[in-house]
């Protein structure tokens, strides 16, 4: 018992194969790209949420910018105060002897 193949059952094998190894190919495309498309969609929402991180800590930046003239006193004001209260409080302790030596 030989077993013969003609040319036609031979083409029809070879392409059958052929559209095996076409549609396998296809398939892991598929799914590689699919996984690409979900890790770019994971990528922007990270971008997005950078994104308003960054406005969200620049009107943080710019509130504290504005408030801070109302908490902050430069160490050259404070001296320049306490000596003016100083000098104050010195004329009315001089005024104070004054009155009690009259």
């Amino acid at each position: 018992m030989t077993l013969t193949i003609s040319t036609a059952e031979a083409i029809s094998l070879l392409l059958g194969l052929a559209a095996l190894q076409i549609g396998s190919v296809k398939f892991f495309l598929d799914r590689y790209l699919a996984q690409i498309d979900k890790r770019f969609d994971q990528i922007d929402r990270e971008i997005q949420g950078v994104g308003m991180d960054r406005s969200r800590l620049q009107e943080e930046m710019l509130r504290l910018q504005a408030e801070l003239p109302l908490h902050y006193v430069r160490r050259e004001d404070d001296i320049r105060n306490q000596a003016t209260i100083n000098a104050k409080l010195d004329a009315l302790y001089r005024k104070i002897e004054e009155i009690k030596e009259s």
